[in-house]
């Protein structure tokens, strides 16, 4: 695991009001296979003009790399972590600025990382709501040991390492809701629903079936 990137602090002017027709920015995280990019898809068919822009094809992209193709440990670096940690969040200011909500996912798995993504959306005179999976590191391991056709290049040893740098899950200051993601993906869905909803995010659709986009 890379050291945290610090909040982006730029000189900026005054922000705009916030109402409830601002665009939001919804960040998902959670270690490697808790299902951030699946709740991502299917929670962005419940809310109106919603981009997804997940961490693993965000990272391909500015590379330009295929999603699908694995890239090399050594495009893991700490200097192209803190390069791509700029561009996706960059990607997502821009995003909004077009008047779109965004979903962002990452590990965020440390209260330095959550800070800088929420202080982005805020910088931009978004909203933030930020959403951490929780899910048992065994079921964590089974899920990554049978992924496939995956954009994600995490494995069982990326997993282990996230594990010994003792994560960090968001504490009750900080503005993030805990998600338990072990079950179903509708009941990770509605309990997802129900925190953004606390917001002012619209009322959700009936709940579509489970969809993943690769």
């Amino acid at each position: 695991m890379t050291t945290p990137m610090p909040p982006d602090t730029p000189n900026e002017p005054a922000k705009p009001a916030v109402t409830s027709d601002t665009p939001v920015m919804i960040a998902i995280g959670g270690l490697s296979g808790s299902g951030k990019t699946t709740l991502a898809y299917v929670l962005s068919r419940q809310l109106p003009n919603t981009v997804v822009l997940d961490s693993d094809v965000l990272r391909k992209r500015m590379l330009g790399h295929n999603p699908l193709a694995p890239l090399p440990d050594a495009l893991y670096t700490q200097s192209l972590t803190e390069r791509f940690i700029k561009y996706a969040r960059a990607e997502a200011v821009s995003q909004m600025a077009q008047g779109k909500n965004v979903i962002v996912t990452g590990l965020f798995s440390d209260e330095v990382t959550r800070s800088g993504q929420k202080a982005a959306a805020e910088n931009a005179g978004c909203r933030f709501i930020g959403i951490y999976l929780d899910i048992p590191a065994a079921q964590l391991f089974k899920r990554i040991a049978n992924r496939r056709n995956n954009p994600s290049d995490a494995h069982v040893g990326v997993l282990r390492r996230q594990l010994n740098a003792k994560p960090s899950q968001p504490g009750t200051g900080e503005g993030w809701h805990i998600v338990r993601a072990d079950k179903s993906i509708d009941r990770t869905l509605q309990q997802t629903l129900r925190a953004i909803h606390r917001h002012g995010m619209p009322a959700a659709e009936a709940a579509p079936k489970p969809w993943k986009p690769f």
